[in-house]
């Protein structure tokens, strides 16, 4: 099971990685480890081998850590540390290209899915009027039957009315 803080990041290089068949890195992603705050990378590498579903080989890797604006404290809480401004700036730029690459990652979705969703209301569609046609047919055989039937009948009384004696 992955971890909820990477599940979103994962998801979406998997994702991108099956659609490109290309590699997908994504860093710079916290993630709690041992009740410490760490950041991982994560890679997506596509395995070329002919198979009927895509493969990927997924490589976590531990990032230098860097110097934060915080600490750990006492009961999980968060600690500001002095003299941290210039770490605060880069995590906030940092927090900041996390939000435009969600909102990037969540309009392709979207987009996605509206595609799909239109593929899915076309042949829904297709379907129905291939079901249409069926009973259509339906009901055209119905009625060669029961000529046939009918054909059938009046050929077998215009038969032993021709040769009563069988």
């Amino acid at each position: 099971m992955v971890p909820s803080e990477i599940a979103f990041e994962l998801r979406i290089a998997i994702s991108k990685a099956i659609k490109t068949k290309q590699a997908v890195l994504k860093t710079d992603i916290e993630m709690k480890i041992d009740a410490a705050l760490r950041m991982i990378s994560l890679e997506v590498i596509p395995v070329t081998i002919e198979r009927d579903e895509p493969l990927l080989l997924i490589l976590f890797t531990e990032a230098e850590q860097k110097e934060l604006f915080w600490q750990q404290g006492l009961g999980g809480k968060t600690i500001p540390v002095k003299g941290g401004t210039l770490a605060k700036d880069q995590r906030i730029n940092k927090l900041k290209q996390e939000l435009s690459d969600a909102r990037a990652d969540m309009q392709s979705l979207a987009e996605e899915q509206e595609v799909f969703n239109e593929e899915l209301q076309n042949a829904n569609e297709e379907v129905v009027s291939s079901n249409e046609e069926l009973q259509s047919v339906n009901e055209e055989l119905e009625t060669s039957k029961e000529e046939i039937e009918s054909t059938f009948h009046q050929s077998i009384e215009a038969f032993f009315e021709m040769y009563p004696e069988i």
